[in-house]
């Protein structure tokens, strides 16, 4: 199965996102607003488990850019598949 990095919406321009580290088998956690991707918080730590690091990503989501969660505002988890240049937000 390829490896995919998965996004979830949080609101009007702000992304959480969970990337694969390829042949290590941990996920990368990190947070952007869409209107400055250059300004990316990534998670100082790796995760093993993919459910554990989408948690680790909306955290840093909520905590970086003082987002608060509800379900009107806030969609699901969906994945993208990983490009061959990179980070899928750039």
């Amino acid at each position: 199965m390829p490896l995919h990095t998965w996004r979830r919406q949080h609101g009007a321009g702000l992304i959480a996102q969970v990337e694969p580290l390829e042949g290590i088998g941990t996920w990368q956690a990190c947070a952007w607003m869409t209107s400055d991707p250059t300004f990316t918080v990534r998670s100082p730590r790796q995760v093993g488990l993919l459910m554990s690091a989408q948690a680790l990503a909306d955290h840093l989501a909520r905590k970086t850019f003082r987002h608060t969660c509800d379900h009107g505002t806030c969609g699901d988890w969906m994945f993208w598949p990983v490009p061959d240049n990179g980070p899928t937000h750039d």
